[in-house]
């Protein structure tokens, strides 16, 4: 008798309840949808990047107007001309040594790509956006 007397009672409770409830475990969620986010080296926008500038590039920046957003992960493809191409896994908005090292070592006529840029929309979605390419030239005179 007891258990018949529990159960209304506790389908009633998760009627009330169960709907309002929301957990703190769906944090990071991937968002869908393309957003118009620019992404840039430093300041510099995608297209022909000189060789000086390449040397001293420290960051990918997100940008969409004036909102900046939190870069989380990006790819880092680069191509040299006539060698294989081969892609960097980054963490975070700062570009890592080994990627730098890979990127001082391109010729004019080389180019590489950011692609795969994970950005933070707001605390709970993180959304992927379409990076950029850039074409290494010489240095002007």
């Amino acid at each position: 008798m007891r258990r018949l007397i529990l159960f209304p009672f506790l389908a009633v409770l998760s009627i009330l309840i169960l709907p309002g409830y929301k957990s703190g475990i769906k944090k990071n969620h991937y968002q869908s949808g393309e957003m118009a986010v620019s992404i840039t080296l430093d300041s510099i926008n995608p297209g022909p990047i000189r060789l000086k500038q390449l040397a001293s590039v420290k960051e990918v920046v997100a940008k969409s107007g004036e909102i900046s957003y939190h870069i989380n992960a990006f790819d880092l493809v680069i191509v040299p001309s006539g060698r294989t191409p081969h892609s960097i896994k980054c963490i975070g908005n700062k570009i890592p040594q080994n990627a730098r090292t890979s990127l001082q070592a391109l010729k004019p006529g080389d180019f590489f790509i950011i692609a795969n840029v994970v950005v933070f929309t707001n605390s709970k979605y993180k959304t992927i956006v379409s990076g950029g390419k850039w074409t290494v030239v010489a240095d002007g005179k």
